[in-house]
């Protein structure tokens, strides 16, 4: 095996182990109401770098687009939305931890916000590997109208995403 291929193998073993290990983590805290302190900081912890490295290379992806030329009289638009992907990424980084803080003192968890928060992450992260895949496939081409209003659309579903969380996390803090 080349040094490239077994790199991108120990990456993608790398990361399907993270993704079986929050999906176990999370699937106890909701069977039995129990959970550590450390074990949702590293849920934490894991899905904001998923989401981190995922709007870094929507951006990257779009800055590419831009420089392809073609896309002349679309640059502004496109501009726009790169943009508004830098404002989400400074968001996602300014974003609390959000799963240590559902544990309480004795370990317990609220089942239902805790579900309410990963139902909120569940559906950012689809948006955002959506958005990431889209951006993929029209890079090396020329982007049309159509395309671009899928990009905002996108785009905007991720940003009531982030939304949908400051607003859960504010209610966890007034629960607190």
């Amino acid at each position: 095996m080349g040094k490239g291929v077994d790199t991108n193998y120990k990456k993608f073993a790398y990361n399907s182990n993270n993704i079986i290990k929050i999906a176990t983590i999370l699937q106890k805290s909701l069977n039995n109401g129990k959970s550590s302190s450390v074990e949702m900081k590293e849920v934490s912890k894991y899905i904001m770098h998923y989401v981190r490295m995922n709007l870094e290379d929507c951006i990257k992806g779009l800055g590419q687009i831009m420089n392809n030329g073609n896309n002349n009289n679309d640059d502004e638009m496109l501009r726009e939305i790169q943009h508004a992907l830098h404002r989400i990424l400074q968001d996602v980084k300014c974003i609390p931890k959000a799963y240590e803080c559902m544990v309480e003192e004795n370990g317990s968890v609220d089942r239902a916000m805790l579900m309410a928060l990963i139902n909120i992450d569940n559906e950012m992260t689809s948006n955002l590997k959506l958005l990431n895949n889209y951006i993929a496939s029209v890079k090396d081409a020329c982007i049309n109208n159509d395309e671009i209003k899928e990009l905002y659309f996108l785009t905007g579903e991720l940003e009531l995403n982030i939304k949908e969380r400051y607003e859960l996390l504010k209610k966890l803090e007034l629960q607190s």
